[in-house]
């Protein structure tokens, strides 16, 4: 737990300190229009500012992306009215299941 006198509000995007607070969540797309899908996400969140600091195409799973971020009220953001994006896969998942599906 932090002691609110050393807490800030000016943490920055991709900072050890931001991204201590994030999660992995899965989304859903259609099959072989992932890199598409990515390519849009990647307009999105630059031109909205959103705090989405990775992005995996596993490259063995079709329909799937992986996005961290934050919280999902960020994933539905990005993600909102996007081509080819089918929805959020529920819950979300460890870092470990994601080095085991990328290696």
């Amino acid at each position: 737990m932090q002691n609110a006198g050393n807490s800030t509000n000016k943490e920055e995007a991709g900072s050890p300190q931001a991204r201590r607070h994030s999660a992995f969540y899965v989304i859903r797309t259609t099959a072989r229009q992932e890199l598409n899908v990515a390519l849009l996400l990647e307009t999105r969140i630059k031109s909205q500012s959103l705090n989405i600091y990775s992005m995996v195409i596993p490259p063995d799973v079709r329909g799937y992306i992986i996005l961290e971020a934050p919280g999902v009220h960020v994933i539905y953001a990005a993600i909102r009215d996007l081509r080819h994006v089918k929805g959020q896969a529920p819950g979300v998942m460890r870092e470990d299941e994601i080095k085991g599906i990328i290696m």
